[in-house]
């Protein structure tokens, strides 16, 4: 006996060991510790022996579990939160997955296990099974030696496969950071998605997250940074990626041309238009910023900023392949600010954080609103005032000249 419940005699060597299996009693939930009573029945009477260790009786308590929902594939990580869940033979211990006792259909969802990866006292990891359908609902329970624990207002829910139809834009660059957005139906299915470039020719690269819409037909990922574009010739290529969905199967890009990436080279951008690096006060003033590859990537993903703190942005305009345009906002005469380019998250120009000239822009109040107009304006004049000093004293030689033979017909 243990305290007032009974144990199964298991095995018996006389003098040395006895193990026993506590009969399970589904009531009893109380904490406490017990006194391990022995009692030997012989022909002469029976004998009975006290223990000196006390057996503690413990209850584990589920306290919370995530995710709450995954597909119907399986394999998400659960972690399951709570107290004392290494109570028992840890190699007896199961995480199952078990039809919701507030399902008015009773008995139609199979128990599906919860494969342990790791056990502590105060939580359980665990892989969840595959499943055919995604009608139910499920308590998570913990079984300890047989025993069953759960928390009835805790809940686990299947949820159908992610089906995808498209991919914008069907590009990415080297640098990554920029957005891909898929589309399709129960994008939503998976809580924390995420996706790598797994192409051979480019391995190694990142592992960026994605984040689905409420209704699941969004799936918005950050492109991957690829660190090893080895050959010129991989640009203008479909290549491999793949969306780590738990057991969900990544899209099919072989069978849906919607699908497929392309690797463009990275946007470069060299600085200000020497046009457009002086502007005029109270104008409206579109500067022009030169570079190369500017059409690898959407204009929504470039973005212009103006100051030291990135104060002011200069809303982009227009785009080439080698050009981008933006109009700054109105500063007084005399203002200098540095510029600069930002493409997607990894990408910012100048690369160095060094703004010489070619990253300033200048507000000016008058006068021409370009460097070579002011410089040539400059030329202009010198040439006028080396004319007049030439000029002048030929001007006054005349005069001379003149005045004298006017006085020499008079005499």
């Amino acid at each position: 006996m243990i305290g007032t419940r009974n144990c199964n005699v298991d095995e018996y060597e006389p003098g040395k060991r006895i193990t026993c299996t506590i009969v399970t009693d589904a009531s009893d939930n109380t904490d406490r510790n017990e006194t391990i009573r022995i009692r030997v029945t012989r022909s002469g009477g029976n004998e009975t022996a006290n223990s000196t260790a006390r057996f503690q009786f413990i209850t584990p308590v589920i306290i919370s579990v995530s995710p709450t929902f995954g597909p119907v594939s399986g394999g998400t990580r659960i972690r399951v939160q709570g107290t004392n869940f290494d109570i028992g033979n840890t190699e007896m211990t199961r995480v199952i997955l078990r039809e919701s006792s507030s399902r008015k259909k009773r008995n139609t969802c199979p128990d599906v296990n919860c494969n342990i990866t790791n056990i502590t006292n105060t939580e359980i990891n665990c892989d969840t099974g595959s499943i055919n359908d995604t009608n139910c609902v499920r308590n998570v329970i913990v079984s300890v030696d047989g025993a069953s624990f759960s928390n009835t207002s805790i809940g686990y829910e299947y949820r159908p496969d992610p089906r995808f139809d498209s991919i914008s834009p069907m590009i990415t660059i080297p640098a990554g950071g920029i957005q891909l957005i898929f589309t399709g139906d129960d994008l939503n299915s998976v809580q924390s998605p995420t996706i790598t470039i797994n192409d051979s020719r480019l391995i190694p690269s990142s592992v960026e997250p994605c984040v689905a819409n409420v209704n699941g037909i969004l799936l918005i990922c950050n492109a991957p940074n690829i660190t090893n574009v080895a050959n010129s010739s991989y640009y203008g290529t479909s290549i491999e990626y793949k969306l780590m969905l738990n057991g969900a199967e990544s899209p099919n890009y072989d069978t849906n041309a919607g699908l497929r990436l392309t690797l463009q080279c990275n946007p470069i951008f060299t600085g200000i238009d020497p046009e457009s690096r002086s502007i005029l006060v109270d104008d409206v003033n579109d500067i022009t910023i030169k570079g190369m590859n500017v059409g690898s990537v959407s204009p929504s993903e470039i973005s212009i900023t103006l100051g030291d703190n990135d104060d002011d942005i200069c809303t982009v305009r227009t785009t080439s392949n080698t050009e981008i345009t933006c109009r700054p906002p109105n500063k007084p005469s005399g203002t200098r600010l540095a510029l600069r380019v930002r493409v997607g998250r990894n990408l910012v120009f100048p690369s160095n954080g060094i703004t010489g000239p070619e990253w300033t822009l200048v507000y000016t109040s008058t006068g021409s609103t370009s460097i070579e107009a002011i410089v040539g304006g400059s030329i202009a004049a010198s040439v006028i005032i080396t004319l007049l000093i030439v000029a002048i004293p030929l001007i006054i030689v005349i005069l001379i000249l003149r005045k004298r033979a006017k006085d020499s017909k008079e005499k």
